[in-house]
């Protein structure tokens, strides 16, 4: 069974789009890193981030990996409208995963030291644990 396509067939361009997921998500992180820890700022660059690279993914490169020339019609944008959905819907899960993992990591972290655990028993007994809300990363 040979491979067929640019990336060598379904398994191919799988791991290509994985791959571009991973840069772009990682991406994400290092550009709103210090920006303001809301919903609503994070949820907003998490689409314009979906945005960008519908333009850049559906609209740019793919018409030049198949072989034509970018038009950025009205009709290429319409035609293309299920990668927009699907675009969008990644930068925001991206935004809330980012926006939501610091407070998972310090609710078990919370967890982990809390006077139930078998690790606390071996702290001095002048050691106290720290608020809540101070292990979680401060911009």
């Amino acid at each position: 069974m040979g491979s067929s396509g640019l990336f060598g067939g379904i398994p191919g361009a799988l791991a290509c789009h994985l791959a571009l997921s991973i840069v772009l998500g990682a991406g994400f992180g290092a550009l709103v890193r210090f920006q303001a820890r809301t919903y609503a700022a994070t949820l907003g660059a998490g689409l314009v981030l979906g945005l960008l690279w519908w333009i850049a993914g559906s609209l740019t490169a793919a018409p030049l990996l198949a072989g034509r020339a970018p038009t950025w019609s009205l009709g290429e944008a319409a035609a293309r409208f299920g990668d927009l959905i699907g675009d969008l819907l990644f930068g925001g899960i991206t935004a809330l995963a980012f926006h939501l993992l610091p407070s998972v990591r310090s609710s078990c972290a919370t967890r982990f030291l809390s006077s139930r655990s078998p690790w606390r028993s071996s702290l001095p007994a002048s050691t106290s644990l720290p608020p809540s809300g101070s292990l979680s990363r401060q911009p």
